[in-house]
């Protein structure tokens, strides 16, 4: 999911770089100020190359080809995974990248995948193997998210939409959970009641890629 009056790029040698509104520090160079055209996060080119970036609706992640994951811009919902406590207010931001903290903080824990929502993320480690999720009001740091019994072996894809989630493993099967929001039919399920944890939604297959709204969702499948 791409929110949010900003855009975010990443160049062939691994450079981020951003443009747009400048608002709650989420284009990660100090301050505000908005920024008409493309220029690079600067701490990020310090940090050396980066494989991967997401944008949410007024935050930004990036991996590191080392696997370090960092994050800035609003974070009055935990969104950027660095810590702190739960008395945060609406204010509160990062004006330049930091850190993601917790278990990512670890040596053998590498990210692989990321996805940003309105107000949460999910990222993955271990080439997709473990899921992990922060924010939402709930998490100030990265929670990992376990899968039942005779759940997917490997994620291949994962949106974030507005306090929900959506994952793609490596069988075609398509994931969801969050909260449920009656009436508005946000995570597929036949009921609309919240999933804690990601539930399979058994009315689709062959999935290969999923993509999430502010309040709906879509689904790519596989015609083999």
């Amino acid at each position: 999911m791409r929110q949010g009056p900003h855009a975010r790029s990443r160049t062939s040698t691994g450079e981020v770089w951003g443009w747009g509104k400048g608002e709650y520090g989420r284009l990660g160079n100090g301050g505000s100020s908005d920024q008409m055209l493309p220029e690079p996060v600067e701490l990020l080119c310090d940090m050396g190359p980066c494989k991967a970036i997401a944008s949410g609706a007024s935050f930004c992640l990036a991996v590191t080809n080392e696997g370090h994951l960092y994050a800035w811009g609003r974070n009055e919902q935990g969104q950027l995974g660095i810590g702190g406590s739960m008395s945060m207010d609406v204010y509160s931001m990062e004006d330049y990248p930091l850190r993601v903290r917790g278990v990512f903080m670890e040596d053998d824990i590498k990210v692989h995948s990321i996805a940003a929502g309105v107000g949460q993320a999910l990222a993955t480690t271990h080439g997709g193997s473990r899921l992990f999720q922060w924010g939402m009001g709930q998490w100030l740091e990265p929670r990992e998210f376990p899968f039942e019994e005779g759940g997917p072996e490997l994620l291949v894809d994962m949106a974030c939409g507005t306090n929900f989630n959506a994952v793609v493993d490596n069988k075609g099967g398509l994931y969801t959970w969050g909260k449920g929001f009656l009436q508005k039919k946000f995570l597929g399920h036949e009921h609309q009641s919240t999933e804690k944890f990601p539930a399979k939604l058994d009315s689709i297959s062959n999935v290969t890629q999923v993509s999430a709204g502010g309040k709906h969702t879509i689904a790519l499948m596989s015609t083999e």
